[in-house]
């Protein structure tokens, strides 16, 4: 299956929300600035790759491309 660019369900969401905050990100890369939580994403659930868009905070737009992947201990 190819990458596809979809509205991401409340399902993964919920599951999204629990992984990718802030803090998390931040602990890693202080350089980002606080963001939104992302409603689509491009996304081939065969091999468990995910891009995303993360966006907002300070002046103007700032997005940050993060990847994440499916292992089987869970996503990273």
């Amino acid at each position: 299956m190819a990458f596809v660019n979809e509205k991401i369900s409340a399902e993964d969401l919920a599951k999204l929300s629990s992984i990718l905050t802030f803090e998390k990100i931040s602990a890693q890369a202080r350089w980002v600035p606080e963001f939104s939580q992302p409603w689509r994403w491009t996304v081939d659930r065969e091999r468990g790759v995910y891009l995303l868009f993360l966006t907002g905070g300070g002046a103007g737009t700032t997005a940050l491309l993060c990847v994440g992947y499916r292992r089987a201990d869970g996503y990273i």
